[in-house]
């Protein structure tokens, strides 16, 4: 399923037509960037923390602008090889209110065509990363970038193919970025 329909299946047709009238704009790119600037500093660097992560990044980036903003769970690939995902999302209604220790894939936020990745570099820079993610983002990002803003096709080019598999709720973004303000924020 592409973005649309994914967003029109865990939220509404109206949801997804304004999904799909939406150009990124300059507004998008700050609060994309002041939000995670934020969540950077104020989070502890934890590695495989994506799902609290993007639920955090995406509240905060809400709370400064009113764009379609979308936490989305999926696939990702570097460089050709699949670093997560292997497991399928959960069956079912709104699968992210439960936990599922199973499921190893990915979380990130899109705004439009735009990736905004907050947690890829953090785990990345961990030494247990899978080997063709630390190796891309050392390539493509250096040791010194902590979040990741760019349209879809360009994190592509570069080697990361994101595959969108289910977008988040409202509930399900709250449950998260509750769970991550409690266990995540530095003392």
């Amino acid at each position: 399923m592409t973005l649309v329909e994914l967003v029109e299946a865990s939220h509404s047709p109206a949801a997804a037509e304004r999904l799909c009238g939406y150009a990124f704009n300059d507004r998008a790119r700050d609060a994309l960037a002041q939000a995670g600037r934020t969540v950077l500093t104020e989070y502890l660097p934890t590695s495989g923390a994506c799902a609290l992560m993007s639920a955090i990044y995406a509240e905060a980036v809400m709370a400064l602008i009113d764009d379609p903003i979308h936490v989305v769970a999926g696939t990702l690939d570097a460089d050709g090889v699949r670093v997560f995902g292997r497991t399928a999302i959960a069956t079912g209604p709104t699968p992210f209110l439960k936990s599922d220790i199973d499921w190893d894939g990915h979380m990130w936020v899109m705004a439009g065509d735009r990736v905004a990745d907050v947690s890829l570099l953090r785990t990345a820079k961990d030494s247990k990363s899978p080997p063709a993610l630390r190796r891309l983002a050392t390539r493509e990002f250096g040791p010194r970038a902590g979040l990741v803003v760019w349209p879809i096709a360009e994190a592509l080019d570069a080697g990361l193919r994101y595959v969108p598999r289910y977008v988040l709720t409202s509930a399900e973004i709250a449950g998260l970025a509750a769970g991550g303000r409690a266990t995540l924020r530095r003392a």
